[in-house]
């Protein structure tokens, strides 16, 4: 099982069975990626890659902030 953002994989993944139904939840850390929307593909162990459209965006952080000013 992995996931894509455009192309490149997750830097690291984990997965969560849901309890008494065959579900899970994926949570990952993205790789870094030029401003813009990408294409999320799911590739689980078995099956069909999914991919999604639209639904994730890269977008710029202004070059003068930190993350410790916005805090």
């Amino acid at each position: 099982t992995g996931i894509l953002f455009g192309g490149v994989p997750v830097i690291q993944m984990w997965q969560e069975k849901w309890s008494g139904v065959n579900s899970y939840t994926y949570s990952c850390i993205v790789p870094p990626h030029p401003p813009g929307s990408v294409v999320v593909t799911l590739i689980p162990e078995y099956g069909e890659p999914y991919s999604a459209e639209g639904n994730y965006a890269y977008v710029e952080w202004p070059a003068n902030d930190t993350l410790d000013d916005a805090y």
